[in-house]
């Protein structure tokens, strides 16, 4: 309560799932079942595959290389000096704005989520290249199980 008001819950509009309200789930389970991808990801100092990794703790080198593929980004990331180990992040090797959102995507990817947040339409300021590949990448991941 703040000054002896309570916060009310909104009537409309409503977000449902499989035609259930949103705030009828439980919360865990909820934030367990999503994905999200951000407009501009946030690359850590650290290796490609440990930046991947941040979407799934115990995921394996397979569980990464696959959500690379799945993002579009395998095929850069085999570029790099030093592959899924090169250093990316403020301090490591740079990458293009297309490159870090399909890392983005991939960190997404490794859940294996059962939906999809996209954080002020990634998709909308992206080039045709990127775009491209973020629609192959989302219509492979139609067919998924959650790890949760």
């Amino acid at each position: 309560m703040i000054g002896g008001l309570s916060w009310r819950r909104s009537i409309s509009p409503q977000i449902l799932i499989d035609q259930r309200d949103l705030r009828s789930y439980n919360l865990g389970w909820l934030r367990c079942q999503m994905g999200v991808v951000s407009q501009r990801p946030v690359l850590f100092d650290a290796t490609v595959a440990d930046n991947i990794r941040l979407g799934l703790a115990s995921a394996t080198q397979f569980d990464i290389e696959q959500a690379a593929i799945a993002a579009n980004a395998h095929h850069f990331v085999l570029k790099l000096p030093k592959k899924y180990d090169t250093l990316v992040g403020p301090h490591g090797h740079p990458l293009s704005k297309s490159q870090t959102q399909r890392l983005g995507v991939a960190r997404a990817l490794v859940r294996n989520p059962r939906f999809f947040l996209f954080d002020d339409e990634p998709e909308a300021s992206q080039d045709a290249e990127t775009d491209m590949a973020l629609q192959v990448a989302l219509d492979k991941v139609r067919n998924f199980s959650t790890r949760c």
